[in-house]
């Protein structure tokens, strides 16, 4: 129970801010507003699949931008929707 009311309170606090943050995208560069959407959209994923967990959520992205890394080197093209 209390795991599933700290992953809401998390969800709740972060798409508070993203909505401060598109509020304010006329002066965002592009990059940005596409990180946040991105982020916003993984939020429930992360927060129901991770628990969470700080150790884990780091973990994951830390995967995520390895992988991006590598398929840069590669000159793969990945697709960022979720």
């Amino acid at each position: 129970m209390r795991e599933s009311v700290n992953s809401q309170w998390f969800v709740e606090l972060l798409e508070k801010g993203v909505a401060k943050v598109m509020a304010a995208a006329d002066a965002a560069p592009q990059a940005l507003l596409s990180q946040l959407g991105w982020s916003n959209a993984i939020a429930d994923v992360v927060t129901d699949g991770l628990k969470g967990n700080p150790r884990q959520v780091k973990r994951m992205l830390n995967a995520m931008a390895l992988r991006r890394q590598l398929a840069t080197v590669a000159e793969i093209k990945i697709q960022d929707d979720v």
